[in-house]
């Protein structure tokens, strides 16, 4: 069974993104590496400052992202690698769209982007009495055996 391990710094990034742009959506890439088969989540980064927060889409700043992915590449001098992405399901469900599917079909098949089977988190947000609060967090992967966004189990990193 495939696990993604999260850092809670990246968890908590997520949440708070997701509750600031709620009822919109945003996300960002996601950082870590891969060890005996499970994806350990190092970092989230947000979409960068020109990115696009519509009510059911988001559209990343790649320039910004592009920076990011540099940065973390050089920092963590190459173990760190950019291995997916993260966005929200305001109010929805933390299951793949059809765009998301067709997505992570794309990256996956991008030669130049190096990430055969990526990470794809989906926050969503629910409304209580005190307002707006995370809900679930859905982990998936692509997978290039059944050309589709596949579930993964998550646990926080302690």
């Amino acid at each position: 069974m495939q696990i993604h391990w999260l850092d809670p710094a990246a968890r908590s990034l997520i949440e708070r993104d997701a509750l600031k742009w709620g009822p919109r959506e945003t996300g960002g890439p996601l950082f870590g590496y891969e060890s005996c088969g499970e994806i350990v989540i190092t970092r989230a980064f947000p979409p960068g400052p020109r990115a696009r927060h519509l009510p059911m889409l988001y559209r990343p700043d790649r320039e910004a992202v592009d920076r990011t992915i540099a940065q973390v590449y050089e920092e963590s001098s190459g173990q760190e690698l950019w291995i997916g992405s993260w966005h929200t399901h305001p109010l929805g469900r933390p299951r793949p769209s059809l765009l998301d599917r067709a997505t992570a079909r794309r990256i996956g098949s991008e030669k130049k982007v190096r990430c055969p089977e990526p990470v794809m988190l989906i926050q969503t947000t629910r409304l209580s009495r005190e307002g707006l609060r995370p809900g679930p967090l859905g982990s998936f992967r692509w997978s290039t055996e059944h050309r589709d966004l596949r579930p993964v189990a998550i646990k926080d990193l302690s």
